[in-house]
């Protein structure tokens, strides 16, 4: 008696704990709009070798649309973190960069660190190196954002502009 009486109270717990548990969603979290974008438009891909690895991380900018953002283009914010690769401060380590299999027209800009890009990104750090990256308008709806390095490794990033 005692101890189907035990197994009948824990499972009773058991019941009232779980039920009053619930799922969250990005509605129930304390985020805002441009947040939540981009948390959307956000993707990350690593590439490289076995000895040196590089960590992508890029932001689909244009979903945002603030005043910075140029929607006559496409905007990407690319973080790039080398793990034990010496590189030049000065140089643009991203060899080829396409969007939709185009490398026309691409423009690279290194965004400094307290530049307000790197608020519109939910993967910021300071071990990062950020770089504005801006093609032609494409008609598209699917981008798909491709990175190459000098070995010939490829990254690809998939975006949606509408979802």
């Amino acid at each position: 008696m005692t101890k189907s009486f035990l197994h009948i109270f824990f499972l009773a717990i058991f019941i009232f704990f779980t039920g009053c548990s619930q799922k969250k969603t990005l509605k129930d979290l304390d985020i805002d709009r441009m947040q939540e974008l981009s948390i959307v438009n956000t993707k990350k891909v690593q590439m490289g070798t076995k000895d040196s690895k590089v960590i992508i991380v890029a932001t689909y900018l244009n979903p945002i649309d603030v005043d910075v953002i140029d929607q006559d283009k496409e905007n990407f914010l690319v973080g790039l973190y080398f793990d034990n690769l010496k590189k030049d401060k000065n140089s643009t380590p991203l060899y080829r960069v396409t969007l939709n299999g185009s490398d026309k027209d691409v423009e690279i800009k290194r965004v400094e660190k307290d530049s307000p890009y790197l608020k519109m990104s939910p993967l910021v750090n300071k071990w990062s190196d950020y770089y504005l990256v801006r093609f032609p308008k494409n008609s598209s709806n699917r981008l798909v954002l491709v990175f190459e390095d000098k070995n010939g490794s490829k990254a690809q990033l998939n975006f949606e502009k509408e979802f």
